[in-house]
């Protein structure tokens, strides 16, 4: 399937925008924008002018009682456009649909309260709320409350292809306790945070995961029991997994249990991911445990701290355990480590 794309205006505008940062590599380019050094008279004008350039034409009022404040990241991929947009009270209008302009998008609210209108239906989003909508449509959108909004920005061809009546589930609330939209807004979140991706295998596998988390979400798939089971949703779940032991590996009540519980799947489940990725959920904690006493042990910032006292501040409970890990995992003690940096 050949899909066509808009060029994105904003390339040649960059440098003379310093409330903008971008950087693009091998067909990936992430966008972010931030009203925090704008004078705020231009605050408004500006924020309207890099949403057009990046996703829609859209109007906007801000509330009356606060000033304008916005921040916008964007991640630019093929076939998949992500977006997290945290901003101040105010409503945004899609009134002109003709730019040509037909993407789906998956708006799920992150945080405060969102009301999404259009078709003659009213939607409210509390947060961890999402809502299908159409770029072509004409609609409002009321953020009633500071927040978090978090857009899936897909092809029209690429989700009619995956799904079947993907126009019916326009403007169809999706409730926030979806063990899928819970997982796809973890993983789509992930991607916009990560400066990943570079390899081309690995950016069309992520684009193919979300596509069939969507629309698992949406419960509209050609073959859902195929679908609940695809390598998609499995890899996710494993991604999200692993995401969650990488930043709480330091935890010494971390347990297969604790990150199934934050999943909403069972422990054996999580455990036959592992299994299938050629690891166990043990190894890959022990993994996280040892590289971040190692960047410790090679930081001068810790060179007074006991490796006792590093060995427990990455999760280890027991100091002769710590030992034997490590000089398995790099052949030398992290005595010979933090020597071998100091010199």
């Amino acid at each position: 399937m050949t899909v066509a794309y808009r060029s994105l205006s904003w390339h040649s505008r960059v440098k003379h925008n310093s409330a903008i940062c971008a950087k693009g590599t091998n067909g990936l380019a992430t966008v972010c924008f931030s009203t925090e050094e704008i004078p705020g008279a231009d605050r408004v004008a500006r924020w309207r002018d890099h949403h057009a350039s990046v996703a829609l034409n859209v109007e906007i009022e801000p509330a009356q009682d606060h000033p304008f404040e916005a921040c916008e990241v964007s991640r630019i991929l093929p076939a998949l456009h992500l977006m997290s947009l945290t901003m101040s009270a105010a409503r945004l209008m899609r009134t002109r649909v003709t730019d040509g302009n037909d993407e789906f998008s998956l708006l799920v609210n992150r945080t405060g309260h969102l009301t999404v209108s259009g078709r003659d239906r009213e939607v409210p989003l509390a947060p961890g709320d999402g809502v299908l909508i159409r770029s072509d449509d004409v609609m409002v959108c009321d953020r009633l409350s500071y927040g978090e909004s978090l857009s899936l920005r897909v092809p029209r061809p690429i989700l009619s292809s995956i799904m079947v009546g993907v126009d019916d589930t326009v403007m169809r609330p999706i409730s926030g306790q979806s063990e899928t939209l819970k997982l796809l807004t973890c993983y789509a979140a992930t991607l916009i945070e990560e400066n990943a991706l570079a390899a081309p295998y690995l950016r069309n596998l992520a684009v193919n995961h979300v596509h069939d988390l969507i629309a698992l979400a949406l419960g509209r798939t050609r073959d859902v029991a195929g679908a609940a089971n695809a390598e998609g949703l499995r890899a996710a779940r494993l991604h999200a997994a692993k995401v969650y032991i990488v930043e709480n590996s330091s935890r010494h009540d971390l347990s297969i249990g604790v990150i199934a519980d934050h999943l909403a799947v069972t422990p054996r489940y999580l455990q036959r991911l592992f299994e299938a990725d050629g690891t166990t959920f043990s190894a890959f904690l022990l993994a996280q445990r040892l590289a971040h006493a190692y960047r410790m042990l090679c930081d001068s910032q810790f060179s007074d701290r006991p490796v006792g006292a590093i060995a427990y501040s990455v999760g280890f409970g027991d100091l002769s355990y710590f030992n034997r890990c490590f000089r398995r995992q790099h052949g030398v003690t992290p005595s010979d480590i933090r020597e071998a940096s100091a010199r």
